[in-house]
Formats: C-alpha cells, sequence, structure tokens
C-alpha cells in the first residue's frame, strides 16, 4: 500500500498550470493506493509522459465531465417531459424568480418563456397579485412546505385557473390548467336549476289552486310528490306523508268503488296503473 500526497493548482485555459504559485489558492490531498494500482499509475503516467499526479487529475476531470453530461442529459430528458404534459408548469427558485416555464403556461399567461425567465413574479410579472389568493398559497407553501391546491379567477388572464404547488428546498413548482370551461358550464348548470325551482314552484301553486282533485307522483319511485287541497278535502285524508300510492289504502278514512260497486283494490287505482303499466286513464268515474 502506499500513501502518496498531492498539491492542486488551478490551470489556464490550455490545460498548463498556472505560474503565480504563491496567489493561487492551492488544496493538498493523500491518496492511498494498492502496489497493483500505484504499478498501474506509474504505467500510464510513463506511457503519457506526465506525472503521476497529472495522471489522476485528468482522470478526476473526465469523472467530472462525465458527470456534467448524465446532469445535461437528466436536465432534457424532464424538459421533454414537462413541454409534452397538457398541464401549465412553473417553476420559481427561492427568490420568486422564474427559472422554467413550459409552453401550456406560456399560453395561458399570454408571455414567452423568455419574457418570464429570471423575472421576480411578485415584483415584475404580476405585483397586482400580491395578497391574493396565489399569493398566499404559495408563500404557504414555501414556508410550511406542504403541497397547496387552489382555484381562483385569474384576473390578468381572464380565466379560470386550477392549480397544485409543491415546494422544494430549491423553491416551488406549479401545475395549473384552464378550467374557465369547467366553471362556465358549473355556473349555467346552477343558473338552469335555479330558473327549474322557481317553474316547479309556480306550476305547484296553480295545481294547488284548482277547483279539480290533483295528485302527482314520481314516476322513478312510485311515490307521491303533491295532493293539492281538493284532493285532501274529497278524500278527506292530508296526505302529509310522501308514500306509494299503493301505501296509502290502509291510511285514507274512506274507501273507492267503481260505477259497479266494485271495491277499487290499490293497485287499481287509476293512478297506481298508470304509473306501473303506462296505461292512460281518461275519464274513468269512481
Amino acid at each position: 500500500m502506499y500513501a502518496y500526497g498531492w498539491i492542486f493548482m488551478k490551470r489556464d485555459a490550455t490545460g498548463k498550470f498556472v505560474s503565480n504559485w504563491n496567489s493561487e489558492t492551492k488544496q493538498r490531498v493523500s491518496v492511498s493506493l494498492t502496489n497493483t494500482a500505484w504499478r498501474s499509475l506509474d504505467k500510464e503516467a510513463n506511457r503519457r509522459g506526465i506525472s503521476r499526479s497529472e495522471v489522476i487529475e485528468r482522470f478526476a476531470r473526465s469523472l467530472e465531465s462525465e458527470q456534467l453530461f448524465c446532469a445535461q442529459e437528466t436536465e432534457g430528458k424532464v424538459a421533454t417531459i414537462l413541454e409534452s404534459i397538457t398541464d401549465a408548469f412553473v417553476a420559481f427558485d427561492r427568490d420568486w424568480r422564474y427559472t422554467y416555464v413550459n409552453q401550456a403556461a406560456a399560453k395561458i399567461l399570454h408571455k414567452t418563456p423568455e419574457e418570464l425567465l429570471g423575472k421576480h413574479v411578485w415584483k415584475e410579472v404580476f405585483p397586482d397579485l400580491v395578497g391574493g389568493i396565489a399569493y398566499r398559497e404559495l408563500h404557504r407553501a414555501a414556508i410550511e412546505q406542504v403541497p397547496v391546491s387552489w382555484e381562483e379567477f385569474g384576473e390578468p388572464v381572464q380565466r379560470w385557473l386550477e392549480a397544485n404547488a409543491y415546494p422544494s428546498a430549491e423553491g416551488v413548482a406549479v401545475y395549473f390548467r384552464d378550467v374557465t370551461d369547467r366553471k362556465q358550464a358549473e355556473a349555467e348548470r346552477e343558473r338552469l336549476l335555479h330558473e327549474l325551482e322557481i317553474e316547479r314552484a309556480r306550476f305547484e301553486a296553480v295545481l294547488r289552486q284548482m277547483p279539480a282533485g290533483v295528485m302527482i307522483a314520481d314516476a322513478a319511485s312510485g311515490k307521491l310528490v303533491l295532493a293539492n287541497e281538493q284532493t285532501k278535502q274529497i278524500v278527506g285524508y292530508g296526505y302529509e306523508q310522501l308514500l306509494e300510492i299503493e301505501d296509502y289504502a290502509p291510511l285514507i278514512p274512506s274507501e273507492i268503488f267503481n260505477l259497479d260497486g266494485q271495491l277499487y283494490s290499490p293497485h287499481k287505482y287509476p293512478l297506481v296503473r298508470s304509473l306501473k303499466t303506462g296505461e292512460v286513464v281518461t275519464n274513468e268515474e269512481i
């Protein structure tokens, strides 16, 4: 086993050691080698016509270059993935400057990546968002180191956005998407439901005031959903419970007969027949 010591120095652009020895920063390291490794090192130095320390330094430099190449290759693969996803993606460093903007994000934000990279999001790009929900949630993610999610209407871009942010030691990564179409569909659905409720209330009000008895049942469940006041007076029952039509037979204080004096069985009630068989019953006297 050999122990060998070197003092490493900087090289100039041509790879030669710098001449100003006294002013340069130097670093001393020690390396332990087996006899076999020592002979291989000595043989390689003689073959190249250089010192053993230069052989080791060049090997170290080759490792550094290989690691740099791997890092660049990985970075390129990540960039390819981020550009291929449909979600918008931006990354901020710890000073809230853009470090990455994919094309989907650039489209939503109406800015090119070049216009955003290196810019401070709160001071140079979207100062009007300071204090808003995105500002609060992103700062919470950075301070508490927890992922956060939110939805908001982005005033600068006039779109509804759904966002997810993930903190790291380097800063915060944000994925977001344009959900304007979904939000508009939800708003339209709510509007239609509201209008339907108004129309239903009006319809029920009219039915309740009609001089004839009216009963309405739900076709899917078979349950009564409305019995107006005239029906309650004719039958003599309040219909406070919304049951299936046949279930009222033992509850109502009157019996129903057809014209020949035969007692109606519950499953023969006109409304029950319509619900269960689809029969259209008109002008049936009871």
